[in-house]
């Protein structure tokens, strides 16, 4: 098709939809519009979906997963500053029949009118993962790969037992939800872009709308980003989950590239494949070369397979998150146990929490981070790197509490002399401690500070809680910045 963007050398792209909760009760609060409006970022990396109570973030096309997933923890650390409580689940457990507030814009009220009462149970929130490809045979290639990987994906993506306060028995209801639109579904193979061109024609004039972008199969070729698309997971709480998903559906691409083409499976086989893996998650058995094996066998052999090329691409470390998901039973076994432990109150609290939680690799790093933002002074990810009731400890300033008032504190360094400077002469952490030397250069009304200064900075549940700073010449950086 001449209208695909090809040229990428299979880079990465998540999207992910999240759910929006009330700060007390949890339940659904239609507030993307203030929260978006608040977070102040360009529409490509956050914008609304068809839910007023849900917003959708985007990391651009990266060279890898753990790029990617930084991006979407920042986003979702800047959502949170801007007022949102987010909750990561295919389906808000506790969302009443009916219980939606739908954008009023062009694209979603024409959905809601082609929809209608389908649109209108509950919101419904999946991850995707792009892929960038090279050219057509690519992407033919990819498309029949990641087609037959679709059941694999759906259970250990299966993130959505609860649907309208009660345990379905699914591991993913929104499965069940989503499978009422048309389109939706395992596509058949493709030959070529030949057949797919003549197919969406066809599915185009009987759907009765001009655009593509309405068709939706669980795996798609997107025309406009040159990408496949993996679309029908459930969206995750944990971005370690995130992580692990898209370095398995990238893997899974680029395997593709140079190998045999394996049996193409007819869609009714995989479409059964699929729903056993919707039902019962981790725990379900798939057909794999011709006889139904446990997800977890599955999963661990793909894992060793695909290891190389993770390793080659630098995801081998998210792909190993594939391994923690099937240890820990997936998204609906957690939110059973922790419904078991305390009902749906905690399971909305776990959901929560889970959602606010930086991913593994950057939990032991968030001292460095919240160093990087104040060196170059991004009040925005400092006060998301900052926990609300943070301590601040200087001998200029004395003791403040309050994220507002440690991210003051910041800014007042940068803009209150002539000029300012910072470098980071040393760092160390242990556990979650942290101690930086770092060096600051600043003219005021003609005087001039070159201070070195010890930053003691303390952490927990992915913020900075203190910063203590001791200084080389306290009587000296007083008489500095003296009115």
């Amino acid at each position: 098709m001449s209208s695909f963007a090809f040229g990428s050398e299979y880079t990465v792209g998540i999207e992910e939809e999240l759910l929006l909760v009330d700060p007390v009760t949890h339940e659904l609060a239609p507030v993307a519009s203030d929260v978006l409006e608040a977070m102040q970022v360009d529409s490509s990396a956050a914008s609304h979906e068809a839910y007023a109570a849900q917003i959708e973030l985007r990391s651009p096309p990266s060279t890898g997963v753990g790029e990617a997933v930084d991006v979407l923890a920042d986003l979702r650390a800047r959502a949170s500053a801007a007022g949102a409580v987010l909750l990561g689940a295919g389906l808000h457990p506790g969302g009443e029949m009916g219980d939606v507030d739908l954008v009023r814009e062009g694209r979603y009220e024409r959905v809601a009118g082609e929809m209608r009462g389908l649109l209108r149970r509950t919101p419904e929130a999946a991850l995707h993962v792009h892929v960038g490809l090279p050219d057509e045979k690519a992407a033919i290639a990819a498309f029949n790969a990641v087609r037959r990987e679709l059941p694999l994906l759906q259970a250990l993506s299966a993130a959505s037992p609860w649907w309208f306060r009660v345990d379905s028995g699914l591991a993913s209801a929104r499965f069940a939800l989503t499978r009422s639109y048309p389109g939706r579904g395992v596509p058949r193979p493709l030959r070529d872009l030949g057949e797919l061109e003549r197919l969406t024609e066809q599915t185009l004039a009987a759907a009765g709308i001009s655009e593509a972008t309405f068709l939706w199969s669980d795996v798609r070729l997107h025309p406009r980003y040159g990408t496949i698309e993996v679309r029908e997971m459930d969206a995750q709480a944990s971005l370690d989950g995130v992580a692990a998903l898209a370095a398995l559906v990238r893997a899974v691409v680029l395997e593709s590239r140079d190998a045999v083409p394996g049996r193409d499976l007819p869609s009714e086989v995989l479409g059964w494949s699929s729903f056993r893996a919707a039902r019962d998650g981790v725990a379900a058995t798939l057909l794999d070369q011709g006889a139904l094996r446990p997800v977890p066998e599955i999963a661990r052999a793909t894992i060793e397979r695909l290891r190389p090329i993770a390793r080659d691409l630098g995801d081998e470390d998210a792909l190993e998150g594939v391994e923690r998901l099937v240890r820990e039973g997936g998204g609906a076994a957690r939110q059973r146990a922790a419904f078991a432990s305390g009902g749906i109150d905690e399971l909305l609290r776990t959901l929560v929490h889970g959602t606010t939680a930086p991913p593994r690799h950057r939990q032991k790093e968030v001292a460095r981070r919240w160093l990087d933002a104040r060196a170059v002074c991004d009040l925005d990810r400092l006060a998301s790197l900052t926990a609300e009731n943070a301590v601040w400890t200087s001998p200029v300033d004395g003791r403040s509490v309050g994220r507002d008032e440690v991210v003051a504190h910041v800014e007042a360094g940068f803009t209150e002399p002539d000029s300012f400077a910072t470098e980071l002469l040393g760092y160390e952490q242990r556990g979650s401690r942290a101690v930086a030397l770092v060096r600051n250069v600043a003219t005021r009304d003609g005087d001039r500070l070159d201070s070195r200064q010890a930053l003691v900075l303390d952490e927990a549940d992915g913020v900075v809680t203190s910063v203590r700073i001791e200084v080389d010449d306290p009587d000296a950086v007083e008489r500095f910045w003296e009115d």
